[in-house]
């Protein structure tokens, strides 16, 4: 877990700066290796160091490739896309692989294997354009969508490209002048910006607790653990079609209302466990619990999948310091009068230069 969190930040860092596409290529060949590595550890230390390092470039595969997906796939179709060829699927291969692997070593070289068709794929998919165009590589933002509109059978029109190329790119010299640095602690820096960051984030914690939970205890769930793998990829199938079909038939709908729905039949499924265990039934009312922790795996999958801002990139640059927090404003202020109080002594004469 601590591999996870390191990976999670620092991957992230790394594909603003570097593109998605290496940080991907990076982060799936060393994830590779090091499970293939572990297999051979000849002890405890050695696959508890090599389990780490597959944690670290594990993170960097997951925090960076739903962006990547992000960007560069269409947005009417991203979400059923990706819950095609997601989570859903490789829950399923993994089981099947896990049930007929002798041992565990067979298991982790098995899917260091399987790891390396998506590894090469990736090397025939194009950079991100909006990560060249924030980077101010306009040429080649126009060559990967060339290849976009090549592929999907449209007719590129240079003038239109050019002219919202140069809208970016005039943005970008715009933004390259201030020349200013943001960190974390920039997600707090305004009262609106501090509750979404808040909400998400607790929500992104709650759920991997969950789910971590869940997977870690499986086998305490009545039936196969294999099976349980295979039903709960099929789960996530039904949940992820379901809210696809509400997102192209009711776009009214929104991702808000998908999210907290989302969260509210996970939280109904773990009140059942709470009353059951409450109660003293667990034995009697196994095949429920069982139900209910399929469908928590299933539909709480989607969570990581609808927080995005489906392709309404988030501003440049930061908001106004009146809708910043009081602190910040009280200390604006407090610039701002004393500069109009030096241009007024400047104005008067009564200012010496030191």
């Amino acid at each position: 877990m601590t591999g996870l969190m390191i990976g999670a930040i620092c991957f992230g860092q790394i594909s603003d700066i570097y593109g998605r596409k290496l940080t991907l290529l990076i982060a799936m060949t060393f994830n590779n290796i090091f499970i293939l590595a572990s297999s051979f550890a000849p002890n405890l230390f050695w696959f508890t160091v090599a389990r780490f390092c597959v944690n670290i470039f594990n993170a960097g595969v997951i925090s960076v490739l739903p962006i990547f997906a992000l960007e560069i796939l269409p947005q009417k179709h991203r979400y059923w896309i990706y819950n095609l060829v997601g989570g859903a699927p490789l829950v399923m291969i993994c089981a099947a692989v896990a049930y007929f692997s002798n041992d565990w070593k067979t298991y982790a070289r098995i899917i260091s294997l399987l790891g390396v068709p998506g590894l090469l794929a990736l090397c025939f998919v194009s950079e991100s354009p909006r990560f060249l165009i924030q980077k101010g590589r306009m040429e080649e933002a126009k060559i990967v969508i060339k290849r976009m509109y090549r592929i999907d059978n449209r007719k590129f029109e240079d003038d239109v490209i050019d002219l919202v190329l140069d809208k970016e790119n005039q943005a970008f010299i715009k933004k390259q002048t201030k020349n200013n640095n943001y960190t974390f602690l920039h997600l707090f820096y305004t009262p609106s910006l501090s509750r979404y960051a808040i909400s998400i984030g607790l929500s992104f914690f709650t759920t991997s607790m969950m789910t971590y939970a869940l997977m870690f205890n499986l086998e305490h769930i009545a039936g196969s653990i294999y099976l349980n793998l295979v039903l709960s990829g099929i789960v996530r199938y039904v949940a992820g079609g379901f809210i696809s079909l509400l997102e192209l038939k009711c776009p009214k709908v929104g991702r808000k209302t998908i999210h907290f729905g989302v969260l509210l039949i996970a939280a109904s499924c773990l009140l059942t466990f709470f009353v059951v265990n409450l109660t003293g039934t667990q034995a009697h009312l196994a095949l429920l619990l069982r139900i209910m922790a399929l469908v928590i795996l299933g539909f709480i999958a989607q969570i990581f999948l609808v927080a995005e801002t489906k392709n309404n990139p988030l501003g440049d640059h930061m908001p106004e310091p009146e809708e910043s927090w009081p602190c910040f404003r009280k200390d604006k202020n407090r610039s701002n009068h004393k500069d109009e109080k030096t241009e007024k002594l400047i104005n008067k004469g009564d200012y010496i230069e030191v």
